[in-house]
């Protein structure tokens, strides 16, 4: 397999014999094309240079709706590649919405940014799909940037794919797939692989499967009266506005898309297009501060991790900041019933982005404050690991000060309840108040730093007040799923 990519002058699809749907375009030009001056991508040129450097190009729908009419070819496509369902959900995407009201969030993984390439060192069965799957050299590679990309896959740098065109070397090395489960299970990161293997084999008959499921659970969804949200980027960062908006208008009326991007598309006439059906968030990489800031003056909505500032403390999940701490730390000031942050040239409203990953409620413009997940990638594996995630830490994540240790404390608080919580399925309500108590002492340093001022109507001066931390039981319809913790802001009346 990677002779026969080597050998020929663009990308090899496994298991079809066939190159002439692969783009002949080098992706060294193509990204030059892209840049403006300061290294900045061009909105409306990004977009389609994006879709060039995926291998994909433009979906012609027209095939797609001829598979649709053969729906026994797209059964024997997803038999052949495993698939079971295009669309999963994880702990994010299953947190209830701000607004209450009741929905179900899936999305579709595809492999990342240069992990695409991987399959040209990757073992395959006489049919085309993969044999056994390689998880250690799969944890191994080194996608940070081309050079690396193309020395870990043998794929020469101007013929690489790009799942992610708009990464930053930083955001590559602490990317969402060197966290959680995708390190320290096969079926993760393989179940990606797959999907991303089928979609470059015959991008029409992928979508045309995408395309039914997404029609039989927007239907189920609507029958059980609530919405069904899709990410069709749950790690790549495709521009799916441009290889195939009428997989997101056929779908209008069935589901709602929204997706995090670092390919700017305001302006772009292709994003117009579908605007209303798509909600897209842009995502800072470390290395786009004008391109980002560029996004909030026109209007747009935008994402970036924060970390603790601290170099020595860990980010795994007993030590990661937390909304509450980044109020505390005194980065964010309150008026009214909303957090201001003075970032990115600019006075912006900011939210709480790990309460729930429904975008779509959040307001135009602000910043979306997402929690750095630390990659855990053991150091025996990759030596060196641990030094180069905290250098890019540095530069992909805003540094939170904590305040005498509380932000640590209240975080270890946090990871001991969820622990405690897992696998239960019914909580007495005795024992809720219990560990809300021990929570509510962890975060009593907290809150003495910055209480969070109560604007009451009708005021001009706000009046100082502390925040009392609530736990609610989540129920559906199976009964309980979980608890809500946060803030519970109280609505000042005046007499």
């Amino acid at each position: 397999m990677a002779n026969i990519l080597l050998q020929e002058p663009m990308f090899y699809y496994p298991g079809t014999g066939e190159i002439e749907r692969a783009n002949p375009i080098p992706a060294r030009a193509a990204r030059e094309r892209a840049e403006a001056k300061r290294g900045e991508l061009i909105p409306g040129v990004a977009a389609q240079t994006a879709a060039e450097l995926s291998g994909v190009g433009v979906i012609d729908w027209g095939r797609v709706k001829d598979y649709l009419r053969e729906p026994r070819e797209i059964k024997e496509f997803l038999n052949k590649y495993e698939i079971k369902s295009y669309l999963r959900s994880n702990a994010k995407t299953d947190k209830p919405r701000p607004s209450g009201r009741i929905g179900k969030i899936a999305g579709l993984s595809l492999a990342p940014h240069f992990y695409p390439n991987m399959l040209a060192v990757m073992p395959f069965k006489k049919d085309g799909t993969l044999a056994t799957f390689p998880k250690e050299e799969f944890n191994r590679f080194d996608g940070s940037g081309r050079k690396t990309a193309s020395q870990s896959t043998g794929v020469p740098q101007d013929q690489l794919l790009d799942f992610c065109f708009g990464s930053s070397p930083f955001c590559r090395q602490t990317c969402l797939v060197l966290s959680g489960q995708n390190p320290s299970t096969n079926e993760a990161p393989r179940s990606k692989m797959k999907n991303t293997l089928a979609f470059l084999e015959n991008p029409e008959l992928f979508v045309a499967g995408l395309h039914k499921e997404l029609q039989t659970k927007g239907k189920s969804a609507r029958r059980a009266g609530y919405d069904f949200v899709v990410r069709l980027n749950m790690l790549s960062d495709i521009p799916w506005y441009v290889i195939c908006p009428e997989l997101l208008e056929e779908n209008a009326d069935l589901i709602a898309f929204y997706d995090y991007t670092k390919v700017p598309y305001w302006g772009d006439p292709a994003y117009e297009r579908v605007r209303e059906l798509l909600d897209l968030t842009f995502s800072f990489s470390g290395s786009n501060a004008g391109m980002t800031e560029q996004a909030l003056k026109s209007g747009e909505r935008i994402a970036a991790c924060f970390a603790p500032a601290d170099p020595e403390r860990k980010t795994s999940v007993q030590y990661r900041t937390s909304w509450q701490e980044i109020i505390a730390s005194g980065l964010v000031k309150r008026r009214g019933n909303k957090h201001f942050i003075e970032l990115l040239g600019g006075d912006w409203q900011i939210v709480d982005g790990d309460a729930s990953d429904y975008r779509v409620d959040d307001p135009q413009p602000c910043i979306v404050a997402l929690n750095f997940k630390q990659p855990n990638i053991k150091e025996t594996l990759v030596p060196g690991i641990t030094a180069k995630t905290r250098q890019s830490r540095e530069k992909f994540a805003y540094g939170v000060p904590d305040v005498e240790g509380a932000g640590l404390a209240y975080a270890q608080a946090k990871a001991k309840l969820k622990k405690k919580l897992q696998g239960v399925e019914e909580y007495p309500l005795q024992d809720v108040v219990a560990i809300g108590r021990q929570l509510e002492a962890s975060r009593k340093k907290l809150t003495r730093f910055n209480p969070l001022p109560i604007l009451p109507k009708g005021s001009g001066e706000a009046e100082e007040a502390r925040v009392p931390l609530t736990m609610f039981p989540i129920e559906d319809r199976r009964g309980f799923s979980g608890l809500l913790i946060g803030p519970h802001v109280p609505t000042v009346e005046n007499d």
